[in-house]
């Protein structure tokens, strides 16, 4: 059972959610890609329209390419990871519909200048906030900046069913957009015979979540706060051991911005030659990490670069014949995101293991004592 079909648990916690992060409107989905899926619709991309996204990460640019809509890449701030508002301006065109922003790691975009560029040019921004429950930008939830804003409970994140996702936002108009589409496009509870359904519908898809999904989620979603100070509990320790290191910097947090550490993030500074110094001494003084996150910017993906065969074919969504602009793809779209991303070195966070923090860390002062 889901919500639609009377479930109470689903329901319950939509309406939890929604008080816990101060928005009007919870609507919970199968998956954070289902929900960013239904976020574009429900901003009425579609054949012919941009969408601006960062280059981190790919899933705002597979959800727009859902709709057969085109995503324009923005680059991002070497310091945050984070997607750049002032290329976010110069990609804007007539064409543009929406602005999807990606809180990496858990730490919030700069959402200010983002909402007011969208102010200007009547756009649609949409949150992804798969990574970053819990952060906070001056003393606002994220999930009730941006017009819309979707989170994830794949199992990797702080609260988890396993999978799901939820959608947050303050418009009345976005929500029964959402609500309608994640299930097969239909209202279920405004008629009883299922051939009556449709009448008032439109295509839509089976995105519902399941009454088991939220009640573990239920029981999680109170436990929130402590489990993501958990995770700040291990990002400190690592503050301590990085600060003063020119050559390992973490993902910068601005004054007023509280990130939630899905991950613990850092900038390799350096020659090829020490970069791999460095992994080897880590390697060496057992440090668990990671290197490169997703190795090369969403700009670089084949299913980007040859969109036209790996989408829809016959040309969509680039040469659809609704589409007059010129996307642009590959090496130098995004400059600094190639640079960067390659270098970014993901500390392990066990935030449900103190000790094994603090041993984590513990490695990591001495590869930089060696270094």
């Amino acid at each position: 059972l889901g919500s639609h079909a009377g479930g109470v648990m689903v329901s319950s916690l939509e309406q939890e959610f929604a008080v816990k992060l101060e928005v009007k409107y919870a609507v919970a989905v199968n998956s954070a890609m289902s929900g960013l899926h239904c976020a574009v619709a429900a901003a009425e991309v579609g054949p012919g329209f941009e969408v601006i996204c960062d280059p981190i990460v790919h899933f705002g640019a597979v959800a727009t390419m859902y709709h057969n809509g085109v995503p324009i890449f923005a680059d991002v701030k070497e310091d945050t990871f984070l997607i750049d508002s002032e290329s976010v301006k110069e990609r804007i065109t007539d064409r543009t519909k929406a602005i999807i922003c990606t809180h990496l790691f858990g730490l919030p975009c700069d959402m200010d200048p983002i909402m007011e560029i969208a102010k200007d040019h009547g756009l649609v921004v949409i949150e992804d906030a798969a990574q970053a429950i819990g952060a906070k930008y001056k003393d606002k939830a994220v999930g009730s900046i941006g017009d819309i804003t979707v989170f994830s409970f794949e199992q990797s994140k702080h609260i988890t069913s396993g999978d799901g996702g939820m959608v947050t936002t303050n418009s009345p108009e976005h929500a029964d957009k959402v609500r309608v589409m994640r299930i097969i496009g239909f209202r279920p509870e405004e008629r009883s015979l299922v051939s009556e359904r449709w009448k008032g519908g439109r295509l839509g898809w089976n995105f519902r979540m399941t009454e088991l999904q939220g009640a573990v989620l239920r029981a999680q979603l109170a436990r929130l706060d402590q489990i993501v100070e958990l995770h700040r509990d291990v990002a400190r320790i690592y503050d301590e051991v990085l600060k003063g290191c020119e050559w390992l910097r973490p993902q910068h947090v601005e004054e007023g911005l509280t990130h939630s550490y899905w991950q613990y993030a850092a900038l390799f500074y350096g020659t090829d030659e020490e970069y791999e110094k460095f992994k080897t001494l880590m390697k060496e003084e057992g440090c668990g990490a990671s290197y490169g996150y997703t190795q090369r910017p969403a700009t670089l993906y084949p299913l980007i670069t040859e969109v036209e065969m790996r989408a829809y074919g016959r040309g969509c969504p680039i040469k659809c014949p609704f589409y007059e602009g010129e996307a642009q793809y590959g090496a130098g779209v995004t400059p600094v995101a190639e640079r960067i991303l390659p270098r970014i070195v993901l500390l392990s966070l066990p935030w449900l293991d103190p000790d094994a923090a603090r041993k984590n860390a513990e490695a990591l002062s001495r590869v930089i004592e060696k270094f």
